[in-house]
């Protein structure tokens, strides 16, 4: 049986990892209109490799892909790494240094070097040579002009 890191909160104060290990009820959780914790942006992404756990800093990170309920990392290093986190949940945890360009992929603006125009309003995104690229979806066309004008 394996761990799901959605019983515990990760958050960080002063560039330390805390676990917040107390398990609630779900009438606990529902009672309380805010929890304090989920709008802390994350700083670090559990990390399944083996039987251990390992944290990767966010800055690390180029991009997120979905994949079922899980999503893949890959890092700066051109390393694909699966965690155990959706990339619903991401998106709500992540600072504003990433987007959401596709319903497969959230990308991180600082590791971006190209973006090219592709057909029907999509754009292709290029991050490095040992990182593979990605294609936005129409849909999510506002974001991408968005990040070339660099807001």
């Amino acid at each position: 049986m394996g761990i799901g890191f959605f019983q515990y909160a990760f958050s960080t104060t002063k560039n330390h990892l805390s676990v917040d290990s107390q398990k609630k009820s779900p009438k606990q959780k529902q009672e309380t209109p805010q929890n304090s914790q989920s709008s802390v942006p994350i700083s670090h992404i559990p990390i399944k490799k083996g039987e251990n756990i390992l944290f990767v800093p966010i800055e690390n990170i180029v991009y997120f892909e979905a994949f079922d309920n899980y999503s893949f990392v890959y890092d700066k290093k051109g390393e694909k790494k699966l965690c155990d986190y959706s990339l619903l949940f991401l998106e709500t945890r992540l600072g504003e240094e990433f987007s959401r360009v596709h319903r497969k992929y959230i990308v991180n603006k600082g590791h971006i070097e190209q973006i090219k125009p592709h057909l029907n309003g999509r754009y292709v995104i290029l991050f490095g040579n040992q990182i593979s690229p990605v294609m936005s979806s129409k849909s999510y066309s506002a974001t991408i002009r968005k990040l070339i004008k660099i807001e």
